[in-house]
């Protein structure tokens, strides 16, 4: 039965856009509201085009029938945790050095440590 469902769009400027769409089924007005791309854009509280990320389906009461984040939305809310767990890998790698007699010395640290290293003075700002 098709009912009216309220919709809301949220973006990285965490500014929401609500609208309302007549679907039968909460997975119906998630597909049908990512095509209102124009709608959604007029609701907001920005004129600008911002790419719309996370969405959530709700009732005529208000209740939160279905939310669903799109794969950037979840990276960005992950990556501090992600780079924590990066940290934390790393810090725990001992260094491989190998002193032949000669004296030269040879890092045998594994190439993952090394671009994770890479990566985390990058995103920390410290990179050279």
């Amino acid at each position: 039965m098709t009912q009216t469902y309220q919709f809301q769009a949220r973006c990285v400027r965490s500014f929401t856009a609500c609208i309302e769409i007549e679907a039968d089924t909460p997975d119906e007005v998630l597909a049908n509201a990512r095509l209102e791309h124009s709608e959604l854009i007029a609701t907001a509280q920005d004129s600008e085009s911002w790419p719309w990320d996370e969405f959530t389906v709700c009732d005529q009461s208000g209740n939160t029938l279905l939310h669903v984040r799109d794969e950037e939305a979840r990276l960005r809310d992950t990556a501090p945790r992600l780079l924590e767990v990066l940290e934390r890998a790393v810090n725990a790698q001992v260094k491989h050095v190998l002193r032949h007699s000669d004296g030269m010395v040879q890092d045998l640290t594994p190439e993952w440590v090394l671009e994770a290293q890479e990566v985390i003075a990058i995103v920390r700002g410290k990179a050279r």
